[in-house]
This record gives structure tokens, C-alpha cells and sequence, in this order.
């Protein structure tokens, strides 16, 4: 596939080293409400633990290593039902982004220790639902250089760019953990990605030239009987098997309601 981007102006397109995967989860603290005013002591206040929990979770930060480009967003969905009543039930979602899949196990494992630790330390419970996001991308480099060839021949070598790892996610990261695949992103475009802001400025660049980028490497793939589609299957190493796949999703895709003993 081919993604469209405003980080290099004009005709240009680049490939990056690959992307994060990630985790989504929708985390629900429970407490008990009370009057806020009269009898807060007979509550247990969910946004309390929330803000604890978020607390732990940015002291995890400092473990998080540089080169594996975790990310931890984090938008309330509920704050509770009147400023009034202590607040029994906070719901919030989370995104937990990372390189590799092992980073992404080991900070999935973190976060859900800081949720608990929020909890525990007002007395409420917490429901956790995670559920598999994309895995991290694995560009192919014979493929990509492909598509190179082709880029280069329609723009000039002087606007093909390389980039470090994305930190988003894509489900293009899927795919290429199981088939050779690559995620190229083409410029032409102003204003932030996924902005409203976001627009193209060069139709020809936009829907004719990137095309025939993506053209050109379909045509050179499937010359001469596909012999360069069968050397890039020959050569590509699977990141996992579909079992593993499949137990992957698995591992990362549960539910827990959990709350001090």
C-alpha cells in the first residue's frame, strides 16, 4: 500500500525502517458513590484511582527504552456522573504502541500493573478490556527496493528519502509479518496527518504519479512469469506462522476484572 504524508514537501516519497504495533484497551474503575459534600468518607472515588493509576503508569515511562519508540495515550471517556456525588465508575481508552512485539508484551504486562495499582490504592476495582490493535511493520526490503527503482525513475533520486521507524500503527504491520509487503508514503500534502487541515496540493502528484509508482512495481513483479515476485517469496523471512499469528491476537485480546483481595 501507499500512504499519503506531509512530512517531506513537493513531489517527494520516502519509506521508513518500519512501524510501532499496538494495544487498544477500554478500562473501567469502579468505586461506590456518596455525597460529595456530606459524606465523602462513604465513597470510593473511581477518579482517584484513575489519577493514581495514571500516575503509575507515568513512572513507568523512565523503563521505557528509547529505541523501542513506546507510546502511551490516554483519552477519559467518563468522569464520573455529577460533580456533586463522588464518582463511582471512570471509563477511560488507551493506546500502548511499540516497535517489536516483545516490547509491546512487556509494556502491555506494565500498564496493567499500573491500572491494578491505581485501584488498589482507593480500594476499587477495575475492569480491563484489551483487545489486539495492528502489529508492528516490517517493511521488505527487496520489495522495497522495488518500488525504489520505480519512485526514483518518476521523481528523481533527489526526492526519495528514507526515514527511522514510524511511531504509528498500521494494519499493513499485520500483513507483513506474514507476506512480504512494504508501506511507502507519498508527499504532496499539507497540514498535520489526520487533521482536518490535512489536504493535497498537487493532484498530479496525488492521484496520477503515485499511481503509476505503485503501477510501475506491479508490472516489474509480474514480468518475465513473476520471476521477481518469486525471488522476493523465496527470500522472505516470516516475523510468525499463521498458528502463531492467531495465538498472538490471542494473548493480547482478554478481559480481567480485578480488585484487591
Amino acid at each position: 500500500m501507499q500512504h499519503a504524508q506531509s512530512d517531506y514537501k513537493g513531489n517527494s516519497a520516502y519509506l521508513t525502517d518500519g512501524s510501532n504495533g499496538f494495544v487498544g484497551k477500554r478500562i473501567r474503575f469502579i468505586g461506590k458513590t456518596s455525597h460529595a459534600g456530606t459524606a465523602p468518607f462513604k465513597g470510593i472515588n473511581a477518579l482517584s484511582a484513575f489519577h493514581l493509576a495514571m500516575a503509575a503508569v507515568n513512572a513507568q515511562r523512565e523503563t521505557f527504552r528509547d529505541e523501542d519508540t513506546i507510546r502511551v495515550n490516554t483519552i477519559i471517556t467518563k468522569g464520573g456522573e455529577r460533580v456533586n456525588s463522588i464518582p463511582s465508575e471512570v471509563q477511560i481508552e488507551m493506546f500502548i504502541r511499540a516497535k517489536t512485539i516483545d516490547a509491546l508484551k512487556v509494556v502491555n504486562e506494565k500498564i496493567d500493573l499500573a491500572l491494578k495499582a491505581g485501584a488498589m490504592g482507593v480500594g476499587a476495582k477495575v475492569e480491563i478490556s484489551s483487545i489486539s490493535g495492528y502489529l508492528p511493520l516490517k517493511n521488505d526490503a527487496h520489495l522495497a527496493s522495488c518500488w525504489n527503482e520505480n519512485a526514483k525513475a518518476l521523481l528523481g533520486a533527489q526526492n526519495i528519502h528514507t526515514m527511522s521507524s514510524w511511531a504509528g500503527s498500521t494494519d499493513m504491520g499485520d500483513i507483513s509479518q506474514l507476506i512480504p509487503g512494504i508501506h511507502p508514503f507519498v508527499g504532496s500534502f499539507t497540514g498535520d496527518l489526520h487533521t482536518k487541515e490535512f489536504q493535497p496540493y498537487d493532484e498530479e502528484m496525488t492521484y496520477i504519479t503515485s499511481s503509476k509508482i505503485i503501477t510501475g512495481t506491479i508490472i516489474d513483479l509480474l514480468v518475465n512469469d513473476a520471476e521477481k515476485a518469486d525471488e522476493i517469496i523465496k527470500n522472505f523471512h516470516r516475523g510468525m506462522n499463521k498458528d502463531a499469528y492467531f495465538d498472538l491476537l490471542d494473548r493480547f485480546t482478554y478481559q480481567e476484572l480485578w480488585q484487591a483481595n
